[in-house]
This record gives structure tokens, C-alpha cells and sequence, in this order.
């Protein structure tokens, strides 16, 4: 069994971006990061949604800062009026030293028009569901598809759970473009589909809703794109009684193979 750690493959990556640091500190740029707090009368489950774009949206600003680039961290209430986070938007795209701009998922739907007002220029994670010069999906849905691009053969058959959703569909985009025939599916489908693919993304944000039983050994490759923060952690779609199966990428990011 190979472990692959993706906490160790971040590390490299920081390390490779010290070379830049003067760089970028000398260029005076900055990133704009944008969420939104959970409303008081959220669900449980979107509460942890949200939880999580805390989290994540915290790592960011993290990294940006070790790199040399400016982070500015805006945190907003859901009940902020709409023309408000307009202005916040139209700011950054006339602000010259804002090279670009995050905004973290969830996002409340009185502001889907809102972000189509983001220059794309700007919108270095796609939030606006449109590709630009630079990139085709947000960062996170790129890397899974290229990993699962590296396991994928001419007749394999990728089934995406929750390829509706911002990540989901943005695999489903870049697998798509590179000729790898995908099928969507939602939570709530029934998803012992799954085992009409040699290769599984879950990227639903459920915890455990896959188990052995669900995902039987014969997959090639196993995507457990989840994060759902826990007291011990963070725990992702793929139940822990799963994790035997050959080749599996855990929330952790590490992949195990045979």
C-alpha cells in the first residue's frame, strides 16, 4: 500500500512559492476573500456548510500570507442588502491592487446576479461558473479531475455524486473537455449507480454516505472530495468502513493504493 499525503504535497507547494515571496511582496497585490456567516435559522446541515467556508476560506488567508500576498478578509452577514455587496464587488474590480478575488461557497441566492457582476479576470476560483483566460474551474475541482485524469483509461466511466454543485460540476466540465465520459449523480439518488463506474468523485459535503457496500473493491480510483468539519477534525462522504478499497482519496487529501 502507497500513501500519497496531500498535507505534504501543500507544504512543497508553499515552500516552491518562497522563491516568489520578495516578489510579490514587492508588487503591493492583494487577494480579496470573500464569505458569507450562516443565517440563525439555518439548517443544521447548511450550518456545517458554512462552517466549513469558515475553515477554508481561514486557510487561505494563511496561505496567501506565507506566500507574500496581501489577504483581505472580508467577512459578511447574510442579511447585508444586496446593493451593499454590489458596491463590495464594483470595489474590487476598480481597486488595481486587488489582482484577484475568492469568493467561498455557500453564497445565499439573493446574491447569485451579484457575482456574475465579478470582473473575470479577477475571478481566480470561477465562482462565476464562466472560465476565463487562466482557468477553466475553481482550484479544487481541477485538482481532483487531474488526478482522476491520471487513473482514468479510454473506456472508463467517471460517476460524479453531486456533480450539480459548484465543485461537482466543475469536474464534471474538465473531465468532459478531456474526453472522459462522466455520469451525475445527487445524494438522495440511489447510489449503488456508482458501481456502473470504475471511478467515483464524491464531492456532496455528507458524512459517511458512502460505505463498502456502496463502493465495492473493483473501483480504480476513489475521490472523497468532502469536508465536513467534526469535534475531531473533518470527516468526509466516504464511511471509514470504505476506506479498505484499493485506491482512495480521503478528505485529508491522501490517496492510498495498492
Amino acid at each position: 500500500m502507497t500513501l500519497i499525503d496531500g498535507q505534504l504535497i501543500r507544504e512543497h507547494v508553499k515552500q516552491e512559492c518562497q522563491k516568489y515571496k520578495s516578489i510579490f511582496q514587492a508588487s503591493q497585490k492583494e487577494v480579496a476573500i470573500i464569505r458569507f456567516e450562516a443565517s440563525e435559522n439555518a439548517s443544521n446541515e447548511l450550518g456545517a456548510r458554512y462552517e466549513a467556508a469558515r475553515i477554508s476560506a481561514e486557510q487561505k488567508v494563511a496561505i496567501f500570507n506565507a506566500i507574500g500576498i496581501t489577504p483581505n478578509y472580508i467577512v459578511l452577514s447574510p442579511n447585508i442588502a444586496v446593493e451593499q455587496f454590489d458596491g463590495i464587488v464594483q470595489s474590487i474590480n476598480e481597486d488595481g491592487k486587488v489582482t484577484a478575488a475568492i469568493v467561498q461557497y455557500p453564497i445565499p441566492a439573493k446574491f447569485t446576479s451579484s457575482i456574475g457582476l465579478l470582473e473575470p479576470q479577477k475571478d481566480i476560483d470561477i465562482v462565476r461558473r464562466q472560465s476565463n483566460n487562466f482557468f477553466e474551474s475553481c482550484a479544487t475541482a481541477e485538482g481532483i479531475a487531474r488526478i482522476v485524469e491520471s487513473y482514468a483509461q479510454r473506456d472508463s466511466n467517471v460517476a460524479v455524486v453531486g456533480g450539480g454543485g459548484f465543485v461537482g460540476n466543475g469536474v464534471i466540465q474538465y473531465l468532459e473537455a478531456s474526453r472522459i465520459s462522466c455520469f451525475c449523480l445527487e445524494d438522495g439518488d440511489d447510489l449503488t449507480r456508482t458501481q456502473e463506474a470504475d471511478i467515483v468523485v464524491s464531492v456532496t459535503g455528507r458524512r459517511g454516505i458512502f460505505t463498502d457496500y456502496v463502493l465495492p473493491s473493483y473501483h480504480r480510483l476513489v475521490v472523497d472530495g468532502g469536508f465536513t468539519p467534526t469535534a475531531s477534525g473533518a470527516a468526509g462522504d466516504v464511511n471509514r468502513s470504505a476506506y479498505s478499497i484499493p485506491r482512495t482519496l480521503r478528505p485529508s487529501l491522501e490517496v492510498l493504493a495498492r
